[in-house]
């Protein structure tokens, strides 16, 4: 009978079987060998990189700086130095993550990347103009390239314990097994020195989507929200602050001429609100569809 290297080794051939269903497995296995440093690799893969940890360099990608105001479209953004450092970032996205939203809108879906509220800060001020939104633009095949090389690394990390003769068929693994693995690591190459760079204080920022909103979906959730207020109050949203901003988005709504870019800057206002209360089905169900709506990966609590 195949134990799990075996399994580890053909799933990650198998384009069917997610990446995230590899990761676990090799969280498993790294459990069982004591190899703390594949565990806490896995973990970061699984649960995004935050603002305090430096992306591997497979996570670096590169697109074109864009900004858009609170009235019109999205404008490229030209720097007259330092163009490079503004169009490289790193993504802090989890793996989960990425795999839900390549699900939900495809290869060519085109993303933006946002840039720390310093950034937007500063080019507003440059611009002399109100910024709501800016950051790097990208196609989301860029996110396919981030989780086929996270494929990549557990292939080649299964294949090398293998090698050394660990092998836990029709039993658990040995201490022979843990000695003989215990020098085979990720090998993710260099680790990306962000330090100064525009994507170290939002590694773990939402991506969200370029594509315009679905006003009537977005309508649907907003009565869904006022038909379940007092199960929300309970689980610890604040009603009078969501009645407020579930108004005020209701009314950019039912403008003759819509702004999708500031019912988009009000929707994540709103799902801020329920990120931060103490969580429950009602809670989880609105985050869900928001993350839907807007295009975006499971943002994480806090």
């Amino acid at each position: 009978m195949a134990g799990i290297l075996d399994d580890i080794q053909k799933e990650a051939l198998d384009q069917k079987i997610s990446v995230s269903t590899l990761l676990r497995k090799v969280k498993v296995a790294a459990a069982k060998l004591g190899l703390a440093k594949v565990e806490e690799w896995v973990d970061k893969e699984l649960k995004g990189y935050s603002g305090d940890d430096e992306a591997p360099i497979y996570r670096k990608i590169s697109g074109s700086p864009v900004a858009r105001g609170f009235y019109g479209g999205w404008e490229p953004i030209h720097f007259e130095t330092g163009s490079e450092k503004f169009s490289k970032v790193p993504i802090g996205q989890s793996i989960p993550a990425m795999e839900a939203q390549l699900k939900a809108q495809g290869l060519k879906a085109v993303l933006i990347f946002p840039y720390p509220d310093k950034i937007k800060a500063m080019l507003a001020e440059g611009n002399h103009r109100q910024i709501s939104q800016c950051g790097v633009r990208f196609e989301a095949s860029a996110l396919e390239g981030i989780t086929e090389a996270v494929r990549t690394l557990v292939l080649e990390w299964a294949i090398e314990v293998s090698k050394k003769g660990v092998s836990d068929t029709d039993k658990d693994f040995s201490e022979s097994d843990r000695e003989k693995a215990a020098g085979v690591t990720i090998q993710i190459g260099s680790i990306g020195t962000f330090t100064g760079n525009l994507g170290v204080a939002n590694a773990s920022a939402d991506i969200t989507s370029t594509s315009p909103l679905s006003l009537e979906e977005v309508g649907k959730l907003l009565a869904q929200i006022k038909s379940l207020v007092a199960e929300a109050t309970r689980e610890g949203v604040n009603e009078h602050e969501l009645l407020r901003r579930v108004a005020d988005i209701e009314a950019e709504i039912k403008k003759s001429t819509p702004n999708h870019g500031v019912i988009r800057t009000m929707l994540h206002g709103l799902q801020g609100i329920f990120i931060h209360a103490a969580g429950g089905l009602v809670s989880a169900g609105v985050i869900a569809t928001l993350n839907q709506l807007l295009g975006t990966g499971v943002p994480s609590p806090g």
